[in-house]
């Protein structure tokens, strides 16, 4: 983006206050948007950490161990 010479711009008051303002909007709402997106990517780890955790809590109420490792077998059904 091209630097813009601000001695050159004639703006009165109301135009700065305007301009001000919509950056600021401009940068919460981005803002917004960036805490959202991290809130659901940590939603979506914590799923991930619970599948994994009662995945691991039924392996050992099934007896799975490494004596018997065809009980550590995962089928995916497609």
């Amino acid at each position: 983006m091209d630097e813009i010479d601000l001695d050159q711009l004639d703006l009165d008051e109301d135009q700065i206050t305007y301009l001000l303002r919509k950056v600021i909007f401009e940068i919460a709402q981005q803002q917004q948007e960036l805490s959202s997106e991290t809130l659901d990517d940590a939603n979506e780890n914590m799923g991930m950490i619970n599948t994994i955790q009662e995945g691991e809590q039924t392996e050992e109420e099934n007896g799975a161990s490494e004596t018997n490792p065809s009980s550590n077998i995962i089928i995916d059904p497609i």
